[in-house]
């Protein structure tokens, strides 16, 4: 066995005897005490009290510890339930465990908390110090369990041949020989398929963002080589050969992208959290290529400077095809939302197309801004959006899709956030709960007169026909229960069911059920129905009806109703509060734990669910992308201010020449550029919220369950204002008027 291990690197090897002959005494008849005990075993967390280590000590679950009834420090008192076996003496209880959930082997071990019910009801295992303990004398089974290291990688393969060697062994005929690591080894492998396809997509958004930025360099580089490529042909140089100097800069750029896109991969194994990132040979090629394509674009838009385009005018061709991929990209996110590569490209495909529709639009309002009354600059603004140059497009290009990134970050960053929010009040119901099921009534009640605004709760399961069941709160206080709703827009109809509930006097229980149990059993408010909780039948009384009611947690089927009418309706069975639900800080509770409570709050809840690796890669992407981009768009609003005020000296000169004061020339570009960048950053904006909803099933780590995209309307409009700002503030310097005399700028825009 240690030798079909020792094939799988780093695995634990682990065995388990258990017996479970014996009975409780006093107990259910139908009760069998499960005891263990594992050589070499992990997994298990001590909550109350400490490990057995004496032949009369037990540990126990602590569902099970629930189930029995016992506290830390009470004995157990198994029954002999098999002739010939030996008594074994009364046992004290020194210690409450629950499993490790990482932990493959405790996991399987505690099935159902500890508790299986079938013809019997086997509880355990109970912790027993030594294999020579004599609840395991006679009648025990063992077990070898193989565990995998948790942090391994590749395990599928390697765990297959284990199996396949385990199950062909003469020596394990008549063996069971059984596993559920390969299916959660192809499960997880099917999830890191989709977390990096999540993870790329972003990528992907911004390299298309990095790529019209670079092709913005180029043009600008073919706008500040234009007079010199001009000059060297008026001196005889052929046009091929000034190609051939544009080429041979391409030669030389190449080997430096090409180095940085190496480097690049390196340096984030560096950063923090990076240590435990894989560096595949795809890596280095998709760096390699997108550096190579990088240097293409930019080359190739800079040989706006040798080519005589005619004029400066706008070609139809690339939004025609951005558009056309777009549209490509809808379909397939429409179709077929599963991970793969033109899914991964399809966000960065519909961006792409939004922001070529966007810059149409912006040039053809910013060209009938020319019939508002707003004089030099509103038709300064028309007349320049009329004959735009290469860089001016390109620069609108960037400007929208830098709104479109921005508001897509926020929207995903506020629906994740949104997402772990209802995630954490499914967990935990109130803002702070404190799990009681270990204490008596007293206590109880000691603790309810400690902390304020609290209720107890008592929550179980309700069946309904043929495998239909649901969740069942009981709560002693209808009007604090109503503060834990979850979701920040509750059903309408909640307040007035909860007063309900509080109001209700003698009779059946009141009771508020969910919208779906309502449809399934065909009950309107005011009518009854019949659920089972264990083996009794319970009367309810509608008195309302509600999305969602407090504690129903992943439940399809929950119903609320009052704790004290309830336990009436269940004489007989013992309905103790297992809660306690409170608006108090962990602390006052903290403050009044003996040991025998377990805390949790909703914040907790929602820190683990926002600190998922799948969530903070997709967050952590979002957020360099934002960055870059923004730090893209704001150097290239400088750059192509300085490029548009050569572009435009002659035109300049003109105006001064004409007699227009220069304060007034500065005031109209000025006003004109802000609204052309106003007009980019709306339709922008536009965009991004219009792609959130469009890439919601692609950028989402649970495919099963697709969140609704969240907008946060102040952040957005607070974005938009700080984006239309820097991008204006950023390009200002660029568009004062030339310092020199109108001649001399005629003469040298015609030279």
């Amino acid at each position: 066995m240690a030798g079909i291990a020792a094939g799988i690197p780093g695995s634990r090897l682990q065995r388990w005897l258990t017996s479970a002959t014996y009975g409780l005494t006093g107990g259910d008849p139908r009760l069998r005490l499960e005891f263990a005990h594992g050589d070499g075993a992990g997994g298990v967390e001590i909550i109350t009290g400490r490990a057995p280590t004496g032949i009369a000590e037990v540990a126990v679950p602590e569902a099970v510890a629930q189930r029995l009834g016992r506290r830390v420090g009470e004995e157990i008192v198994p029954a002999t339930l098999v002739p010939g076996r030996p008594a074994v003496p009364a046992l004290r209880l020194v210690g409450i465990y629950r499993a490790d959930p990482d932990d493959l082997v405790m996991r399987d071990v505690l099935t159902g908390g500890g508790i299986r019910e079938s013809d019997y009801i086997t509880v355990g295992p109970l912790l027993v110090a030594g294999r020579d303990h004599p609840t395991l004398a006679a009648g025990a089974s063992g077990t070898w369990w193989i565990t995998p290291p948790s942090q391994t990688r590749d395990l599928l393969g390697p765990v297959t041949a284990a199996l396949a060697s385990l199950r062909g062994d003469p020596a394990l005929a008549g063996f069971s020989v059984h596993t559920h690591l390969i299916e959660s080894l192809q499960a997880a492998d099917e999830q890191e398929r989709a977390t990096a396809a999540v993870v790329v997509g972003p990528g992907m958004l911004l390299g298309m963002v990095a790529l019209v930025a670079v092709a913005l360099v180029g043009l600008l580089l073919g706008e500040v080589h234009r007079h010199g490529d001009r000059l060297l042909i008026s001196r005889g140089a052929s046009r091929a050969q000034v190609l051939a100097l544009v080429l041979l800069g391409m030669l030389v750029l190449v080997p430096v992208v090409i180095g940085a896109a190496l480097l690049a991969p390196v340096l984030a194994d560096l950063l923090p959290g990076g240590g435990d990132a894989r560096i595949f040979a795809t890596t280095w090629g998709v760096a390699v290529l997108t550096a190579v394509f990088g240097a293409i674009a930019s080359t190739t838009a800079s040989l706006s400077g040798v080519r005589d385009l005619g004029g400066d005018r706008l070609g139809l061709a690339g939004p025609v095809l951005s558009v056309a991929l777009a549209a490509l990209a809808w379909w397939r996110l429409r179709t077929a939302p599963e991970p793969g590569p033109l899914t991964t490209l399809a966000p960065a495909l519909l961006a792409l197309g939004a922001g070529a529709v966007g810059v149409v639009l912006v040039l053809a309002l910013a060209g009938l801004t020319g019939r508002l009354p707003g004089g030099f600059a509103t038709t300064w603004g028309a007349w320049s959006a009329r004959r735009p140059s290469p860089v001016i497009v390109t620069m609108r290009l960037l400007t929208v899709l830098t709104a479109a990134v921005l508001a897509l970050t926020l929207t995903q960053l506020a629906t994740a956030g949104s997402t772990a929010r209802e995630r954490a009040i499914a967990e935990v119901p109130a803002p702070t709960s404190v799990d009681v099921a270990l204490t008596g009534p007293e206590r109880t009640s000691e603790l309810l007169s400690h902390l304020p605004s609290s209720t107890a709760v008592w929550r179980g399961e309700f069946t309904l026909g043929a495998g239909t069941r649901g969740a069942v709160i009981a709560v002693d206080d209808a009007a604090v229960a109503s503060t834990p709703l979850v979701g920040p827009d509750p059903d309408p109809t909640w307040p007035q069911a909860a007063d309900a509930l509080g109001r209700s006097g003698p009779g059946a229980p009141p009771a508020v059920l969910t919208r779906s149990l309502a449809d399934l059993v065909g009950v309107a408010v005011g009518g009854s129905t019949q659920l089972t909780v264990g083996s009794t039948q319970v009367p309810l009384r509608v008195v309302g009806i509600t999305d969602r009611v407090p504690g129903q947690g992943g439940e399809t089927y929950a119903v609320l109703t009052d704790l004290t009418a309830f336990r009436a309706a269940m004489s007989g069975v013992d309905i103790s509060p297992r809660q306690i639900w409170t608006d108090a800080p962990r602390s006052t509770a903290a403050a009044l734990d003996r040991g025998d409570l377990r805390i949790s709050t909703q914040q907790e809840a929602f820190d683990r669910a926002h600190a998922q690796p799948a969530s903070a890669a997709l967050r952590g992407v979002l957020l360099l992308g934002l960055g870059t981009t923004l730090t893209a768009c704001v150097l290239a609003a400088l750059a192509c201010a300085v490029g548009a005020r050569r572009a435009r000296r002659r035109d300049h000169a003109v105006l001064a020449a004409l007699g227009a004061p220069p304060g007034l020339v500065r005031r109209g570009v000025g006003r004109s550029e802000l609204l052309h960048v106003l007009l980019c950053v709306v339709v922008g904006t536009g965009a991004g919220t219009l792609l959130a909803f469009a890439v919601a099933g692609a950028w989402t780590v649970t495919p099963t369950v697709l969140p609704t995209p969240v907008l946060p309307v102040g952040m957005l409009g607070l974005g938009a204002a700080g984006l239309t700002a820097l991008v204006w503030l950023a390009a200002l310097p660029g568009l004062r008027a030339h310092d020199a005399s109108p001649s001399h700028r005629l003469r040298e825009g015609a030279s």
